[in-house]
């Protein structure tokens, strides 16, 4: 575990160094080519701001995961090129609406497509998977969880700083928990500690005063880490193996990695139910943006953007450390 945790503080540092560099170049690019978040009705800020935090945490995970594959005596796997692939899927999609604002039903329509792909390669394993039923079972339930992780962290990209330290906090956790489960720590939840790092780097340009958005393209990004992270996670906690594996696992194994996995992203799912709720009784569309987040209300209360950030922050540290509680109590 001491050695697993070493190379995690290293990525992690390499990450956060490299981003850094980089910011002030994909900034002059941002400015440069007129790639801006303007002010708008449902905006909090009141000028244009320069959408360059999604490409520097991107290129800085992809700059290092293959600087770090050349040097290494294991090729990427398999695994590894899939995840980068959905990554940079992701990513494409938020930089293209970054560029030029696109149509929603479009962009739900590249999403789901995205979606169905990455998660035909990483889902739950829950059920063995060794009939049809059973993998469409499989496949239709982390197809609805990818798609809420996914659109929760995008929605919640709304404040300085509180996407990019959501992703900073719910990455870092996922990790952890499989260093202490060394046998079921994959490949790619090593790998992602480049992004995490690339998260770290950003988040002083983010936070509390920004000199750059992470954009859709950023946002999208994080969903997918924790999205996929989740789904790897969460089959540590049915203990059902990796993504593509096989093996069963009893009912209980079953309630109590889910309500662990349910724990933890405690904090995304909570504003996502509550904004669509929000929208439902004021009778407005689902998919149309406001500013009733979580984020929004507390800010409304008389907090400050700073605070709110912060606050959110620290629930979602708790919520963490409960579903990594429930894990162990039911497990002991």
């Amino acid at each position: 575990m001491e050695q697993i945790l070493s190379i995690f503080t290293v990525r992690i540092a390499s990450g956060a160094l490299l981003a850094m560099i980089l910011f002030p170049f994909w900034r002059w690019v941002s400015l440069r080519i007129g790639v801006f978040d303007d002010p708008g009705q449902r905006k909090i800020h009141c000028s244009r701001m320069p959408l360059a935090g999604g490409v520097t945490v991107f290129f800085t995970g992809v700059i290092l995961w293959l600087s770090w594959s050349m040097v290494g005596e294991i090729p990427p796997s398999r695994e590894e090129w899939l995840w980068m692939m959905g990554g940079g899927i992701f990513f494409l999609i938020g930089l293209w609406d970054d560029l030029r604002e696109m149509n929603p039903g479009l962009k739900l329509i590249l999403q789901l497509g995205a979606a169905a792909w990455t998660v035909w390669n990483f889902h739950f394993n829950f059920l063995s998977g060794e009939t049809v039923p059973e993998m469409i079972v499989s496949l239709g339930v982390t197809f609805c969880w990818f798609m809420i992780i996914l659109n929760s962290l995008n929605f919640l990209d709304n404040m300085n700083g509180l996407c990019c330290g959501l992703g900073i906090i719910l990455g870092s956790a996922f990790y952890l928990q499989g260093s202490f489960e060394e046998a079921a720590l994959t490949s790619i939840m090593s790998e992602a500690a480049f992004f995490i790092g690339g998260l770290i780097g950003f988040l002083p340009f983010n936070y509390p005063r920004a000199r750059a958005f992470l954009g859709d393209s950023g946002s999208h990004l994080v969903g997918y880490c924790v999205g996929v992270g989740s789904i790897e996670w969460g089959n540590i906690l049915l203990k059902g193996g990796v993504s593509g594996g096989e093996g069963s696992v009893e009912a209980v194994n079953w309630l109590c990695g889910g309500i662990g996995l349910i724990l933890m992203m405690g904090v995304p799912l909570y504003d996502l139910l509550t904004t669509m709720w929000i929208r439902f009784q004021a009778g407005k569309p689902l998919y149309i943006g406001d500013t009733n987040h979580i984020s929004h209300r507390l800010v409304r209360r008389g907090w400050s953007r700073a605070a709110a950030v912060g606050l959110i922050w620290g629930a979602a540290v708790l919520t963490c450390m409960g579903g990594l509680f429930w894990f162990y109590f039911c497990r002991d």
